[in-house]
């Protein structure tokens, strides 16, 4: 089953600050008279992030198939047993490791001895229910409800 990343009011202010920044110093280019290829250039470079940022959105999700959690952010991918999960902290905001998400709070998956990813499926409890339905040993810490 596919779960799909929260986009929150975060990374839709990132995008929307990106996007203004870039009209603004368009318009400045503009004003100043700038060559045409400093403006060709410029907004082939403004096209180009925006192009990548968009794309995070379609390609940010997580898969549950049979015995195994398929994460994927744009061309990172990870794949994890889901019996290798020790425990799955619920709700959690600060974090600072490998993040597959476009939300600021999310569920931080502690998997094998030492591994952990940060992700945010937009329907956390489903998801979480899913992981323990496949795995019931996995403990669930922090926060039980969707933030």
């Amino acid at each position: 089953m596919r779960y799909k990343s929260r986009v929150d009011w975060f990374f839709k202010t990132a995008i929307a600050l990106i996007l203004v920044s870039f009209i603004a110093g368009f318009i400045q280019m503009m004003l100043d008279n700038e060559s045409t290829s400093s403006l060709v250039l410029f907004s082939i470079v403004m096209g180009v992030v925006m192009l990548f940022l968009f794309s995070l959105i379609p390609t940010t999700y997580y898969d549950i198939k049979e015995d195994q959690l398929y994460c994927r952010s744009l061309f990172f991918k990870k794949k994890l047993p889901i019996n290798s999960i020790r425990k799955v902290d619920v709700g959690n905001s600060l974090y600072a490791g490998m993040k597959m998400s476009l939300a600021l709070k999310g569920i931080i998956i502690y998997f094998n001895k030492y591994d952990e990813i940060y992700i945010s499926p937009e329907n956390q409890d489903a998801f979480v229910q899913h992981l323990v339905k496949i795995h019931p040993q996995i403990e669930i810490i922090g926060n039980k409800k969707s933030a």
